[in-house]
């Protein structure tokens, strides 16, 4: 079976040109993402959740430096993200 090339459409390369999304629509998605959080598994947890994985001693530590982490990095992009809500559910005093 011979393809004919020619007929197959061309799309050429993707743009590079970065995607805008307002700064109001990411901090919404953020929002509803991190609501989210403390029931997710994170393989940076050993696969616990947040909520399971305050509850042992060392593990706690990684959920408070995951937490200050992901408070930085929106810190440095200027995302406006409130975080209060995140460390109060979890029963964690932020540093």
């Amino acid at each position: 079976m011979d393809i004919d090339m020619s007929k197959i459409p061309q799309g050429g390369t993707p743009s590079k040109k970065p995607l805008y999304v307002p700064k109001e629509v990411m901090t919404q998605v953020y929002a509803n993402l991190y609501h989210a959080w403390p029931d997710k598994q994170l393989p940076a947890l050993d696969v616990k959740t947040p909520r399971e994985a305050v509850k042992d001693k060392s593990a706690r530590n990684k959920v408070i430096n995951l937490l200050k982490m992901l408070e930085s990095e929106h810190e440095s992009h200027r995302d406006k993200i409130d975080f209060h809500p995140l460390w109060k559910e979890l029963g964690l005093k932020r540093p």
